[in-house]
């Protein structure tokens, strides 16, 4: 209920008047509640950007090769993990290392599955 009726109920109560006559009475008692400020954003103010999905294998996924997109997804998610010192500098290079091995071996296989 709103902080209102609450009041109109208690001077109602309090009084021992019927609610229609507490409607006349309480509003010389009544505070106003402050509202909650909702901010808005400023014009010019970027919106936060959305989060990205992160690549989740189930057990069916590892049975098919990985896809250029989903590479290159997780390729910028350890550049952002590297970025934001989560992991160091020399394991992250090493994971970026092999995903371009890993997708240049499947760039490599389409070529030649195209070529036959």
């Amino acid at each position: 209920m709103s902080s209102w009726t609450d009041h109109v109920k208690k001077v109602a109560k309090e009084k021992g008047i019927s609610y229609k006559e507490a409607l006349k009475v309480a509003s010389a008692t009544y505070k106003k509640e402050e509202s909650k400020a909702v901010s808005k954003p400023k014009k010019g103010d970027k919106p936060k950007p959305k989060k990205k999905k992160r690549l989740i294998l189930v057990d069916d996924d590892t049975e098919r090769e990985p896809t250029i997109g989903e590479i290159d997804s997780v390729y910028k998610y350890i550049l952002d993990l590297i970025n934001k010192d989560k992991i160091p500098e020399s394991v992250g290079e090493g994971i970026l290392f092999t995903l371009d091995r890993v997708s240049n071996m499947i760039d490599r296989v389409k070529e030649e599955r195209a070529n036959r």
